[in-house]
């Protein structure tokens, strides 16, 4: 995969992440908002708050896979040019 490839695909995976983070902030702000000026009983929205909160657990796990992954396959690529320009003498 080309270098403008890996960039583009990693800037996508990283709007997309963006994206669904904004919308978890705005469902716990949602939640809030019920907790503060609506008629609701606290047992109401407790499955609402965790859901929030699983939600947001889980962009966070998938985004230290993408950080991990892409760190990884830097260093794999930094061992790559290293080999390249270091050939093994026997």
């Amino acid at each position: 995969m080309s270098e403008v490839a890996k960039e583009f695909n990693l800037a996508f995976q990283a709007d997309e992440w963006y994206y669904r983070l904004g919308c978890a902030v705005r469902n716990v702000f949602a939640v809030h908002t019920a907790m503060e000026c609506g008629n609701f009983s606290e047992g109401d929205l407790l499955p609402a708050l965790f859901a929030a909160g699983d939600y947001l657990d889980n962009l966070q796990r998938e985004f230290r896979g993408m950080l991990d992954s892409y760190f990884a396959q830097a260093q794999e690529e930094a061992k790559r040019k290293e080999a390249a320009q270091c050939p093994h003498t026997s």
